[in-house]
């Protein structure tokens, strides 16, 4: 099925378009602007689009690692899910791994999540071929592996720096061979409060992530991460990589405004809020103008959301 505001073949039967993000049953016509995967989510264009480059090269067999750092409610989590929602309609699977800044919480609690979730939704022979010798190391962590794999058996005795070594490189070869099939992306949230032990596992695995079909996403509080932070050393090792790049997610400082595509009645919707008012000089119309509109999106009844940079003024908007 062919996206009608960027002309990307997509699979028949989803529901977004995989390059721009457009919903695919929409009726409403735009040209030249970017268009993002909601209805609500605006002015995230660059983050998204870097994110999809970064995608690209994953399935291409170039893994890549990004992160996502910002203030306390600036929109990471929700451009990480916009992101996977794409990601899904590309065929990649994605797993989630939550960070908890919890003294109870078990070590290496994110990838816990994302490897159980894995093991849940695959079969024994795909598990075996992904984990191969390595799935007894794994099963030390992950104690609910030995319910599938039943033949396992004691994992060799080293010493702890190398026991915890032979862990890291059987976890990282097994994500890496289970993204051979089909790519994955993991999104590792709050890496602000993640264990040594996870921040390790990570740059273990961005280390050897270029040759694969892995994309490695993590979120985190930049205010909170100090010199002194663990957070703060994983960086400074993750940015030697080629393949890592990190995102700065800005505030939405512009004014989102709504349009009824049926009345042509304008809306301020976030933002910078003014007077509701009309797109004509003395009531409906459907043509309007807004002064270098930036984030867009539309629905499926042809309402259009826009990012208005400069002000509040209507300038230009065309409906087809």
């Amino acid at each position: 099925m062919p996206c009608p505001a960027c002309s990307f073949q997509n699979q028949e039967g989803i529901t977004f378009c995989g390059q721009c993000g457009i919903k695919l049953d929409s009726t409403v016509n735009m040209r030249a602007v970017h268009i993002s995967a909601a209805i609500d989510f605006v002015d995230r264009q660059r983050e998204m689009g870097e994110l999809v480059s970064a995608l690209d090269d994953a399935m291409s067999g170039q893994g890549r690692v990004v992160m996502l750092a910002g203030y306390p409610g600036i929109g990471k989590t929700r451009t990480a899910q916009e992101f996977a929602a794409i990601a899904e309609t590309r065929n990649a699977e994605v797993f989630w791994g939550h960070c908890y800044e919890d003294e109870g919480a078990l070590p290496y609690w994110p990838w816990l999540q994302i490897i159980r979730s894995h093991i849940d939704q695959s079969d024994v022979e795909s598990l075996k071929a992904s984990m191969g010798s390595g799935a007894e190391a794994i099963d030390e962590i992950v104690p609910e592996l030995i319910s599938k794999l039943t033949d396992l058996g004691s994992p060799p005795r080293f010493a702890s720096s190398s026991a915890r070594f032979r862990l890291f490189d059987s976890i990282t070869t097994y994500l890496k061979n289970a993204s051979v099939d089909k790519p994955m992306v993991l999104i590792l949230e709050d890496l602000h409060c993640a264990a040594a032990s996870s921040l390790a596992l990570l740059e273990h695995a961005a280390a050897d992530v270029s040759a694969s079909n892995l994309m490695i996403i993590g979120t985190y509080r930049d205010i909170e991460v100090s010199t002194e932070h663990p957070l703060s050393r994983t960086l400074g090792s993750l940015v030697r990589h080629e393949d890592f790049q990190r995102l700065q997610l800005g505030g939405l400082s512009h004014a989102v405004r709504k349009m009824e595509a049926s009345t042509g009645i304008i809306s301020a919707v976030a933002g910078d809020l003014g007077d509701e008012g009309h797109t004509g000089e003395g009531g409906p119309a459907t043509n309007a103008t807004l002064r270098n509109p930036s984030g867009l999106a539309a629905d499926a009844s042809g309402n259009i959301f826009i990012a208005d940079r400069q002000s509040n003024a209507i300038r230009t908007v065309l409906l087809r």
